[in-house]
């Protein structure tokens, strides 16, 4: 799948594009072909000052379905399945303000399976704004 993210699409012939500026953080599932300020074709025309300040963070490999999976390994029923309803609240709420509180409300509730989430730590961390 492709996919165009940028603050300009299209074609300009001729002209002036000034002070355009792209910056955010973009969630995408899949692959995406074409970021920045200007996607598309510009003949005769000039770019002025403009800058794309873009993070790009891919859901396509899902670090949640592999997280509950390894969160499976753990004996306490009760612990295991509080863990992973706060993974489906991180989940729930990628690209979202929220995040950030679900990550710390999971983060101080394993605590003690550390060992079995260490893996994740590094993926998980990409989606905090």
């Amino acid at each position: 799948m492709k996919t165009n993210i940028g603050g300009l699409v299209g074609n300009m012939n001729g002209g002036k594009i000034v002070n355009s500026h792209a910056e955010g953080t973009i969630f995408i599932n899949g692959s995406a072909t074409n970021v920045g300020g200007l996607v598309g074709s510009m003949d005769g025309g000039e770019i002025e000052n403009s800058t794309g300040n873009m993070r790009i963070i891919s859901t396509e490999d899902n670090v949640f379905n592999d997280l509950r999976i390894a969160l499976e390994q753990i004996d306490k029923s009760d612990a295991k399945q509080n863990l992973i309803q706060l993974v489906n609240d991180m989940e729930n709420s990628v690209g979202e303000i929220t995040f950030t509180d679900k990550y710390r409300n999971f983060m101080s509730n394993v605590a003690d399976h550390i060992t079995v989430v260490t893996p994740f730590l590094t993926k998980l961390a990409e989606f905090l704004m």
